[in-house]
C-alpha cells in the first residue's frame, strides 16, 4: 500500500483487500486508510481516542443509542468487539471510543472487555490494553460460544463471522445470551446474491426467515457517515428442534482462511 498525509492528519491509501472504501468528495466521510501499523506512538493516539470519546460522549448519536429499547434495560458481563482496524485511523478512533463509552456505561470490567484484529501490531495492542481492553491472541473466527450474558460488536466485519456466531450459538442454545451490534442483517441479505446467500449467509438467512431476530437500527447521525452506518442491535430468539435440524455448519472453502 502507499499512502499520502493530508493537512487533517488523515492517511489516503490505496489498497486492495478488506478495507473500507471511500469518497473522497464527501467531506462527512473519514476518507482514511492507513499503512500497515509497525509502530505506533502510543501516548498520542490515546490523547486522541480520549478526545474522540469526549465528543462521541456528548453527540446525538450517543444519546438516541442508549435510547434503543434493545438495550435500554439491559446489563453485561461482558464485551467482545472483533475487527477495530488499525489504530491510527479516524474510524478506529471513534469505535474505539464508542467501546469505551459503552464499557463505562454498563460497568463493564476490564478483564471481560475483549478485543481482537489480526492487524493489529503489538503497539496497537499495548494502546488497547492501556485503554482497558483485554486484548485476545487467537483468530476464532467468532466460532465461539458465549454463556454469559454478552455484547458482541462487529463494527462493519465480514458477513462470515456474523454467520459463524449464530451458528456456533443456536447449536449451544446459548444465543439469547447473547446481543449484537453489527452490520443490518436483513440489509446484509438483502445485498447478497443468491449464491453467495447460500455459501456465506445460511444460518443468517434461516434466522432471518424464520423470524427468530429482532432488529433495532442505529440512528447514523453522527458527524462522520462511514463510522457508525448501517448499524443494528440485534436480539434473537432460539429456534426449535426442527429449525436446528436443518442448520448445517457454515463452510467457505479457501476464503475462510482469509477472514478476521
Amino acid at each position: 500500500m502507499s499512502g499520502s498525509k493530508e493537512s487533517d492528519g488523515f492517511t489516503v491509501v490505496k489498497s486492495k483487500g478488506r478495507n473500507r472504501k471511500s469518497k473522497h468528495n464527501n467531506t462527512n466521510r473519514t476518507t482514511i486508510l492507513a499503512e500497515k501499523c509497525e509502530s505506533l506512538d502510543i501516548e498520542l493516539n490515546l490523547k486522541k481516542i480520549q478526545s474522540a470519546q469526549e465528543e462521541l460522549n456528548q453527540s446525538e448519536f450517543i444519546k438516541s443509542f442508549f435510547e434503543l429499547e434493545a438495550i435500554k434495560e439491559c446489563s453485561f458481563e461482558e464485551m467482545y468487539c472483533f475487527g477495530l482496524g488499525q489504530m491510527n485511523t479516524i474510524i478506529s478512533r471513534f469505535q474505539t471510543a464508542f467501546l469505551l463509552i459503552i464499557k463505562e456505561r454498563y460497568s463493564i470490567d476490564s478483564k471481560q472487555c475483549f478485543v481482537y484484529d489480526p492487524v493489529h501490531c503489538q503497539d496497537e495492542k499495548s494502546l488497547l490494553e492501556k485503554l482497558g481492553f483485554t486484548v485476545l491472541e487467537e483468530n476464532t473466527k467468532c466460532k465461539q460460544i458465549f454463556s454469559k450474558k454478552s455484547l458482541i460488536i462487529l463494527p462493519h466485519c465480514p458477513k462470515e463471522l456474523t454467520n459463524n456466531l449464530l451458528y456456533e450459538n443456536y447449536k449451544s442454545k446459548t444465543v439469547t445470551n447473547i446481543i449484537l451490534i453489527s452490520n443490518s442483517i436483513s440489509n446484509v441479505i438483502l445485498r447478497t446474491n443468491k449464491e453467495d446467500l447460500e455459501k456465506l449467509c445460511n444460518v443468517m438467512q434461516g434466522v432471518e426467515n424464520a423470524e427468530l431476530v429482532k432488529e433495532n437500527p442505529i440512528k447514523n447521525s453522527f458527524k462522520f457517515d462511514d463510522i457508525f452506518n448501517d448499524l443494528s442491535v440485534h436480539t434473537f430468539v432460539q429456534g426449535d428442534e426442527d429449525f436446528l435440524n436443518k442448520m448445517s455448519e457454515p463452510d467457505y472453502g479457501d476464503s475462510d482462511k482469509e477472514l478476521i
